[in-house]
């Protein structure tokens, strides 16, 4: 993912790696306008961890990987959404 096509966008990426918030705070670093973090298996969303997320700017939401799915096929390609 190229930094300069974060910008003013909507970010649609896997959970896993780090917390929510640290994967939150770090697309917000790099202008990203709100994160959609899915889940990496199917099945119900677990909670959001780490850090309050009301220590950042950015709108942040948790998803299934069926929805994830279903805004790839239905908001790809992007003008507004970039997968991650």
């Amino acid at each position: 993912m190229d930094p300069e096509d974060i910008r003013g966008r909507m970010v649609l990426v896997p959970r896993g790696g780090c917390t929510f918030f640290h994967k939150v705070k770090f697309l917000e670093s790099l202008g990203a306008k709100a994160v959609l973090v899915h889940n990496h298996q199917p099945g119900p969303m677990l909670t959001m961890t780490g850090p309050p997320l009301h220590q950042t700017s950015t709108l942040s939401i948790s998803t299934t990987l069926e929805s994830a799915e279903l805004l790839k096929r239905f908001l790809f390609p992007p003008p507004n959404l970039l997968q991650g």
